[in-house]
């Protein structure tokens, strides 16, 4: 039998709305814990895919069924974020401790919180309390230096964007921005 993600991806192909969302709702009215990882490929799809108000669902779910496991909660936070629900958002990210292996993650959830308000010197902040938490991640010079970059400290910005071109050793995606932004 196909999974559910499958079988949504198939729906999709064949271009049937109605029939993808009957699936989604039909699977989270049914799921139990020993589905667990249909979930969360469910929800990883559906956030990929730019069904987020699926994927939130599932997050939320997932975070019920492991209330332990916080990448659920962050995930579910950024896609709160995502949605302009930065109360919310706000509410989940406090429940995750600062003692929480993922707490770097919190803090650039709430970096992208604060600069998506304006706030872009609190939204620094966060992104350099991560830095300080986990300096070996080199995906932090790339959101400090884009973060910089939009709030206008094109100097300090490079020093960022240079250190994360030196420093990442996989390939994310974010290099070629980043070498755009230095240009």
């Amino acid at each position: 039998m196909k999974s559910i993600v499958e079988q949504i991806q198939n729906a999709l192909e064949e271009q049937e709305l109605e029939k993808v969302y009957t699936l989604f709702h039909q699977f989270m009215n049914e799921v139990t814990e020993e589905q667990i990882e249909e979930l969360i490929e469910l929800a990883a799809f559906s956030a990929s895919s730019g069904f987020f108000d699926e994927a939130r669902q599932a997050y939320l779910l997932l975070t019920q069924f492991e209330p332990e496991e916080s990448a659920w909660t962050i995930l579910l936070a950024e896609i709160l974020v995502n949605q302009g629900e930065y109360d919310q958002a706000l509410s989940v990210l406090y429940d995750i401790p600062e003692d929480n292996p993922n707490y770097p993650s919190v803090l650039v959830i709430l970096s992208e919180l604060y600069k998506a308000q304006g706030y872009y010197d609190v939204a620094e902040r966060k992104l350099l309390l991560a830095k300080e938490l986990a300096p070996e991640e080199a995906i932090l010079d790339f959101y400090l230096g884009t973060l910089l970059f939009e709030s206008g400290s094109m100097e300090r910005s490079v020093q960022y964007l240079e250190r994360f071109l030196k420093n990442s050793h996989e390939e994310t995606g974010e290099e070629n921005r980043a070498r755009e932004l230095l240009v």
